[in-house]
C-alpha cells in the first residue's frame, strides 16, 4: 500500500487502523436514514438531544442550548451517525451552513499507536 503525502511528511501510517464510525451532518435525518435503509438495509435508532451548555470555538455560550436529532445505525460492522441540527448554535449547524450536508467525522476507535497519532496531529 502506498503511503499518502501526509503520512510521508509525518512518518505516521494509520492505514491499518479500523474505521468504526462515520458521522454525517444532514438536513433531514429521517429522510437520509430511510434512503440508507433502502440501499444498505441499515436499521436506525433515533434520539432527540437538547444540550443545555453549548461550547462553540472553545467558548462556553452560557445558558444557550441547541436541539439535535441524532440517528445511529449499524452498517458492515461500523456505526453510522446522522446529525440534524434543529435549532440553536452548534458546531453541526455551523458545518451545515458553511458546507452543506456531508461527512463530519470518521472514528478510528482505539488506535494501536495513539501517542504517535496525537503527536503527529499536534505537529
Amino acid at each position: 500500500m502506498e503511503k499518502t503525502e501526509a503520512s510521508s511528511r509525518t512518518g505516521l501510517d494509520i492505514s491499518k487502523e479500523k474505521i468504526v464510525q462515520f458521522s454525517l451532518v444532514v438536513k433531514d435525518a429521517e429522510k437520509v436514514a430511510k434512503r440508507f435503509s433502502e440501499i444498505f438495509g441499515v436499521s436506525w435508532k433515533f434520539y432527540d438531544l437538547k444540550p443545555k451548555q453549548v461550547v462553540l470555538h472553545d467558548k462556553a455560550l452560557g445558558d444557550v442550548g441547541c436541539n439535535l436529532k441524532i440517528a445511529v445505525g449499524a452498517f458492515g460492522g461500523r456505526s453510522l451517525k446522522l446529525v440534524q441540527p434543529l435549532s440553536g448554535p452548534s458546531c453541526y449547524a455551523e458545518f451545515l451552513q458553511k458546507n452543506g450536508e456531508g461527512f463530519y467525522t470518521i472514528g478510528l476507535g482505539v488506535l494501536t499507536n495513539h501517542d504517535e497519532v496525537v503527536a503527529a496531529l499536534r505537529d
